[in-house]
């Protein structure tokens, strides 16, 4: 992997574990707009794997209309999801909190199965995602400090193993 692609994925994964710690904290401050917020982060995540999957498209010269399709289907499908929780939030079967930590595990199971086709940081921010969920809801005083924190060490892995890379891609 070029240094320049690498150095594109390190920056597609700080945004998205970045947007993910805002909108943790945006669920703990305003909820109703944190569901609205989640809905985009599904448009956001679908934008990043699909870019980070082109850049490993070209590299390899895979043909990139499988790559939209299937992607596209992926995050189409966690869509479909999100919208199911919002729907049980309307019939009040969930309140705001559940609804909001059961998007957030729905979006990471999505990205943690992107990643088995894409590549480790992918998988990384889906597990990033659970254990934010998990953790939102057993330390609710110090969440951010211990989301950040794992964060942090999320982005100094993937820096340190960058040059023992997989190379199993698409």
């Amino acid at each position: 992997m070029s240094k320049k692609k690498f150095l594109c994925e390190q920056l597609i994964l700080i945004l998205l574990l970045c947007l993910t710690i805002i909108g943790i904290e945006l669920s703990h401050e305003a909820r109703q707009d944190s569901l609205t917020y989640w809905l985009i982060m599904d448009f956001i995540f679908w934008i990043a794997s699909l870019l980070t999957t082109l850049l490993h498209a070209k590299e390899q010269k895979h043909p990139v209309k499988p790559i939209l399709i299937e992607q596209t289907l992926h995050w189409f499908a966690v869509l479909v999801a999100i919208m199911a929780v919002l729907i049980i939030l309307e019939e009040n079967q969930f309140d705001l909190t559940r609804s909001g930590l059961a998007i957030l595990l729905i979006l990471g199971l999505g990205t943690f199965l992107d990643g088995i086709r894409i590549g480790l940081n992918f998988k990384l921010i889906g597990v990033f995602l659970g254990v934010a969920a998990v953790v939102k809801t057993n330390t609710p005083e110090s969440y951010i400090a211990i989301v950040a924190i794992l964060a942090i060490m999320i982005v100094v892995t993937t820096s340190f193993s960058y040059k023992n890379r997989s190379k199993r891609i698409l």
